[in-house]
């Protein structure tokens, strides 16, 4: 009886510990399980936060370019405001010399000397020394400038510049020919030389008339 009641109890106590046992290996299953858990949690958090990071200072490079782009767009934009401005003030410019000179032109054609060159071409008469001085008296006033800026373009002959004269006048070749006493091919040919003394480069007689009639 004794025997079967030892028998007893240690099967019982054999079972206890086995399911003490079992019980702990679950515990420490579970607990291995949470460790592994946490520090795939925290490697992730630990991952996700230098991913974070780097896309907060990715995003702060992208800022700084932006703010370069908008910076370089905005210096863009004034400079082309400035020439734009520019522009305008060249085109106003020259709309004003445009005008001027148009303005200046005609009080030429309505002047005494121009009926004094036109009364010449239709008798086909030289211009005298002394007629030639009162014409350029009367150009110099309409038009103070035209002669120094030929001349500082080239250190023109007498008979140069009064073909220059001539020319912003609005005479013809012929007619020069007549009213400076020279061979209409002699005209032409030294408006030819004049235009690449005055430019440096060679042209055609037209250029020179182009040329100064712009003056």
């Amino acid at each position: 009886m004794f025997f079967a009641v030892a028998i007893f109890f240690s099967i019982i106590v054999t079972v206890l510990v086995v399911r003490n046992v079992k019980s702990l290996t679950e515990r420490q299953r579970l607990k291995l399980q949470i460790f592994v858990v946490q520090r795939l949690e925290e490697e992730y958090r630990e991952k996700s936060d230098n991913k974070i990071s780097k896309m907060v200072e990715e995003l702060g490079d992208v800022r700084h370019e932006l703010r370069d782009v908008t910076r370089s767009k905005s210096e863009l934009e004034k400079e082309l405001c400035e020439q734009k401005e520019k522009l305008r003030a060249a085109i106003e410019g020259n709309r004003q010399q445009a005008e001027l000179r148009k303005e200046r032109d005609a009080t030429l054609l309505k002047s005494v000397s121009y009926s004094l060159l036109h009364e010449k071409v239709c008798e086909s008469k030289p211009i005298s020394i002394s007629e030639w001085k009162q014409i350029e008296a009367e150009v110099d006033t309409v038009l103070p400038d035209f002669k120094s800026i030929l001349y500082q373009a080239y250190e023109l002959s007498e008979l140069e510049y009064h073909i220059c004269l001539l020319i912003k006048m609005g005479f013809k070749n012929n007619e020069i020919s007549s009213l400076v006493s020279r061979t209409p091919n002699a005209v032409s040919q030294a408006r030819k030389r004049l235009y690449a003394k005055i430019t440096g480069k060679d042209g055609c007689p037209s250029d020179l008339d182009n040329f100064v009639k712009s003056l």
